[in-house]
């Protein structure tokens, strides 16, 4: 019921609207811009109508509509996902309205499918028999689709009570014998109904709507004085969509008492900027992903140099802001906000020219300079600063290695990409802590440009961009970069945060008591910290959004790229990821004694070894398949969870719990067994690939007064699956965690013999 709960009305309040509208009427592309009226005059709920052969009570305009749909779509599945994601793209809350013998033509069990699928809000299904209907509310238990249930205006107490146990969404109460064609009025018995059915749904506080014959102003003042929740209309909306959007948007106007228009919502243009492809999304205040655009671009890369044009940035900017504004006119933008790929340096000059390509984080050229930057400066007293590594690819070398073309000291420099795109439609120099503490050149705990660093380096503060001590408005959009994008002249700009700022965020890890665990073919576990981790135990220490906290992560070199080389190994192709987890369950808890040491490609943390490799320990006669492959998931899991005990030992929060992301998480077995070996629960979210965008509106909410904090919204993030730890497989892990351990320092020393005879 949670999608409806805005239905209830107090004492102050009207009833709320609901819409109706054949599916796809009168044509696919008029309906959508039609729906967008809807949602922009203040409409928040729509239902669906889907045709069958003979539809009954509807009255001539809307039984003459929905046979025009039916002869237009014949095919009904396509009909109802078609019209299930328009109505979510308009922003609007859909509740499909299938008649019984569309349903039984087509299958109970397969409609339900087909509504869990497309995640549709609710479902109405007005004739259906009580067995039916009991059946179909089993099906969508547990599942987004609320089962909104029809009362016939003839319905005993019995009856309602029958109806209201199968119904989760809201009850339609029919407020008229006879079709909408019929006279509407209130009358003493009607109001008795209205009365009877809220107080019979007790506890479960169902909204109840009236429907049937409402198509008027009038008429709506009428239902109005019932104690009603929401009154539907059909008939003169559906009159009015075959007259176009301005007639919907005249006669939505004259029931605007009963619109939620102090409800307006709120939009973000989120913009991440990754390495290879720009992606832009429209997202509401509440965390609904509107629409995408997305636009690749190439790298240029010659041995270890890795660089970028930064102007491709701005034109996949420009092309899918302006596509993204083309296909949604009704969303009026409250403010951009960027995230984006971090540890770059772009050069301008003294007149703000660019100068030059981006040299990327990936590039590692300038090693002469960090050999001088180790003898001169030194590594330890570089740790101790910013509280990480540094190696060829941070900044301090690469700007050696520029100053040691050309001089260096009348240039800026900005340091993301981020950064790149808030200049560009700005004007303004920023950065934000994030993603300066990749840099190598902040001074960690002073939030501040290292003076000892750039002193060595030979450039100053003023060179650098101005940093953001937490999410706030950057600037606005200038004239130019209006004339560009096709923004606003004057909308706020939010530089945001680096993308690993922002996914954290958007993973729901910005607190303390959450973790987060990419599964991808690399992986990493990543927790929100009171301070600092010494950098040498091989993590990366980055400042939180909030300026104050850590986000410290700990990266594995290869998690879900030793099931690749599994499968490919055993030559697992078709279904091979389901085959791969059928074969392992088959072996027990610890895989009879069987280690796996995922280390393909080296190691990162908890030790860093480029020469670590991958093993199988423990194999006898009586070792099978099955164990093999079940100690390479139980091997990943111990890789991780070496990981989360360092990080676990800095928190200061008593109960923890792990979000998982990637395509790993989709390994049921993979999930289900860290969460064993940790012994905390382990949350699989679903849309983890629009974890930045979610980032990205928190930032934007918190700079905006939206939100309170940088904690993700409850209502923001769905969760998949919770995977619970088994009791006695974690007592068995818990134990054989350490010997996983002890093997890697065992075959230390031969792993680094083995890379010479490579």
């Amino acid at each position: 019921m949670k999608q409806f709960a805005q239905m209830f009305r107090s004492k102050d309040q009207h009833p709320t609207l609901v819409g109706y509208l054949p599916a796809l009427y009168p044509d696919a592309s008029a309906y959508q811009k039609i729906l967008e009226t809807c949602a922009q005059s203040g409409l928040q709920y729509m239902e669906i109508g889907i045709p069958h052969d003979d539809p009954y009570l509807d009255g001539d305009a809307i039984r003459d509509a929905l046979s025009s749909v039916q002869k237009s779509h014949p095919h009904l599945e396509t009909l109802i996902r078609s019209a299930i994601q328009a109505v979510r793209s308009a922003r609007l809350t859909g509740i499909v309205m299938l008649y019984y013998e569309t349903v039984a033509a087509f299958g109970l069990e397969e409609m339900a499918r087909v509504l869990i699928e497309e995640q549709c809000d609710g479902v109405l299904i007005p004739n259906i028999p009580p067995q039916q209907r009991r059946e179909l509310a089993r099906m969508l238990e547990g599942t987004q689709v609320s089962t909104v249930n029809f009362v016939r205006y003839d319905t005993d107490r019995r009856e309602m009570k029958e109806i209201i146990a199968d119904t989760s969404g809201f009850l339609y109460l029919q407020s008229m014998n006879g079709s909408t064609g019929g006279a509407f009025k209130i009358d003493a018995e009607l109001e008795s109904k209205v009365e009877t059915l809220q107080k019979l749904s007790g506890r479960a506080g169902l909204p109840v709507a009236l429907g049937f014959g409402i198509s008027s102003p009038v008429h709506a003042r009428a239902a109005a004085e019932t104690e009603a929740d929401a009154i539907i209309v059909g008939t003169g909306l559906v009159v009015a969509s075959e007259k176009g959007a301005d007639e919907v948007t005249r006669f939505l106007g004259r029931f605007s008492p009963y619109l939620r228009h102090g409800r307006t919502q709120r939009y973000l243009l989120s913009v991440d900027i990754g390495t290879t492809a720009l992606k832009s999304s429209i997202i509401t205040q509440e965390g609904s992903l509107i629409d995408s655009a997305a636009e690749e671009y190439p790298l240029i890369a010659e041995g270890n140099a890795i660089e970028q044009d930064p102007e491709l940035w701005w034109n996949a900017f420009c092309s899918t802001s302006r596509a993204l504004q083309s296909r949604n006119p009704m969303t009026h933008l409250s403010a951009v906000v960027l995230s984006g790929h971090m540890q770059n340096l772009i050069t301008l000059d003294g007149d703000d020219n660019l100068v030059g390509n981006a040299i990327l984080y990936s590039d590692t050229r300038a090693r002469k300079e960090f050999d001088r930057y180790t003898e001169e400066f030194g590594l330890d007293r570089a740790m101790q600063i910013t509280r990480n590594r540094c190696d060829a690819a941070s900044l301090p070398p690469k700007l050696l290695h520029l100053a040691g073309r050309n001089s260096i000291t009348d240039k800026r420099f900005l340091l993301g990409a981020h950064d790149y795109v808030c200049w560009k439609l700005t004007g303004r120099h920023t950065t934000d802590l994030t993603n300066a503490a990749t840099t190598g050149l902040l001074d960690y705990e002073r939030n501040y440009w290292s003076h000892e660093i750039l002193e060595f380096i030979g450039i100053s503060e003023e060179q650098l961009p101005e940093l953001e001590t937490e999410a706030t408005v950057t600037g606005k959009v200038t004239a130019v970069a209006s004339r560009e994008t096709a923004l606003p002249l004057g909308l706020a700009v939010i530089h945001g945060s680096g993308d690993a700022g922002s996914s954290t965020v958007g993973v729901g890890a910005a607190d303390e008591n959450v973790f987060s665990c990419y599964l991808g073919t690399s992986g990493w576990v990543a927790a929100t910290l009171p301070e600092a981790i010494d950098p040498a135990m091989g993590v990366f220490n980055l400042r939180h959004p909030d300026g104050h906290q850590t986000i410290t992560i700990g990266a594995m070199r290869t998690t879900g790229g030793n099931i690749s080389w599994l499968l490919e190994t055993f030559s697992l192709f078709e279904n091979k990821y389901e085959k791969m987890q059928e074969i392992a369950g088959k072996a027990p808890v610890g895989s009879k004694g069987v280690f796996y040491l995922p280390y393909l490609q080296g190691e990162r943390m908890p030790f860093n070894d480029p020469h670590a490799r991958g093993a199988f320990i423990g194999l006898s006669r009586e070792t099978g398949q099955a164990h093999m492959f079940r100690s390479v998931i139980e091997g990943i899991a111990y890789g991780l969870a070496s990981i989360y005990e360092v990080l676990r030992k800095a928190s200061n929060s008593p109960l923890i719990r792990v979000v998982a992301s990637g395509g790993g998480a989709e390994n049921h077995l993979l999930t289900q067994t860290l969460a064993d070996v940790l012994g905390v629960p382990v949350l699989k979210i679903s849309d983890a690939s629009n974890a930045g965008v979610r980032g990205n509106l928190v930032l934007a909410g918190k700079a905006l007064g939206w939100f309170d904090s940088y904690s993700l919204q409850t209502r923001l993030m769905e969760i998949d699956q919770t995977f619970y730890p088994d009791t006695q497989a974690h007592e068995y892990h818990t134990k054989a965690l350490p010997r996983f351990k002890r093997l890697y320092t065992v075959l230390k020393d031969e792993f680094n013999t083995l890379s010479y005879i490579e």
